[in-house]
């Protein structure tokens, strides 16, 4: 997908990427149908395939196969997924201090990625 996204933008130009993340609270509703051999609902339906996403491996990815990656941004930390509690009250939208949303960044429960195609392609070494 990385290599197909770099492939289709122009030399110098810049692309969004978001995609989700699983180093938070979702961790646990996932390791739970695991365990429970049941199929795992993100809250969007049981899909034919669910990809398990984390911080690190998507921004290694894209760097990888030759993007520059501007800005990374995420929001909405879900830190606990207990029985019969509703999400949004162990949730924080936005910590509102930049040092604060940088620390729990990885943690995000959706990444925003801003990334650039340099204008020549890295030489191969």
């Amino acid at each position: 997908m990385a290599a197909e996204l770099f492939r289709l933008c122009a030399p110098g130009g810049r692309c969004l990427l978001t995609t989700p993340s699983y180093l938070n609270g979702m961790a646990i509703a996932w390791l739970d149908a695991l365990v429970r051999r049941r199929a795992y609902n993100s809250g969007y339906g049981v899909q034919p395939r669910e990809s398990f996403f984390l911080y690190f491996g998507v921004r290694r990815m894209l760097r990888r196969v030759g993007f520059r990656v501007l800005e990374i941004d995420s929001r909405i930390f879900q830190f606990l997924l207990l029985p019969r509690v509703d999400p949004a009250r162990l949730r924080v939208v936005d910590f509102g201090n930049r040092f604060w949303n940088r620390m729990f960044r990885p943690f995000g429960l959706h990444f925003l990625f801003v990334l650039e195609k340099p204008l020549k392609e890295p030489s191969a070494s």
